[in-house]
């Protein structure tokens, strides 16, 4: 997936050349970061959701019959056998994502808050 400025929000973790980078400004063809400006959107990649990302991030893991869950508040998802994870709010199905920017942008639509990770 190359990643648009249509697709991030700022306060977002993306892959950089050699290490995980939050936006801090975005633009038509680049973004800035938390560790370097002016870097080309082309450059940046999608982080796909991992269990380790989950836990940094507050989810709670849990299991729900045969499929391993993650919680946090009303917020519940629902891995797919690694190949994206299903989100529930209240219980009811929203939309399947497979990647960490996506589920920020879901989670602050959501709730008003950032999901940013645990210190």
């Amino acid at each position: 997936m190359e990643l648009q400025a249509r697709d991030l929000r700022i306060g977002n973790y993306v892959s950089g050349m050699f290490e995980i980078e939050k936006i801090e400004g975005i633009y038509e063809s680049f973004a800035n970061t938390d560790g370097a400006n002016h870097i080309p959107l082309r450059n940046l990649k999608p982080i796909p959701i991992t269990e380790e990302w989950l836990l940094k991030l507050g989810f709670e893991r849990g299991e729900n019959h045969h499929f391993i869950t993650y919680k946090r508040g009303e917020i519940e998802l629902l891995d797919n056998i690694g190949q994206f994870f299903r989100v529930y709010y209240s219980k009811t199905h929203l939309m399947d994502i497979k990647y960490i920017h996506e589920l920020q942008n879901l989670f602050y639509c959501i709730t008003g808050n950032e999901l940013e990770m645990k210190e």
